[in-house]
């Protein structure tokens, strides 16, 4: 298991799933979405967000906290 809690062999996480590992509400984590910050794929009528993703915003989150020289 990776350190943000998801299972490796899952490639494609529910948006519950993103927002139970970045500790979130469901509200919060489809206006990321919404608003371009969380990438994610369209499957029928369902929102699926890569690892990747996830992976990418928590790094992007990170880059911005740290204080710029």
């Amino acid at each position: 298991m990776r350190s943000n809690g998801i299972k490796p062999e899952v490639l494609l996480l529910t948006v519950e799933d993103v927002a139970h590992a970045l500790q979130i509400c469901r509200t919060n984590t489809f206006h990321l979405i919404r608003t371009g910050e969380i990438k994610s794929v369209k499957i029928g009528r369902s929102r699926r967000i890569t690892r990747d993703a996830v992976d990418d915003f928590v790094r992007r989150l990170a880059d911005e906290a740290m204080p710029h020289r």
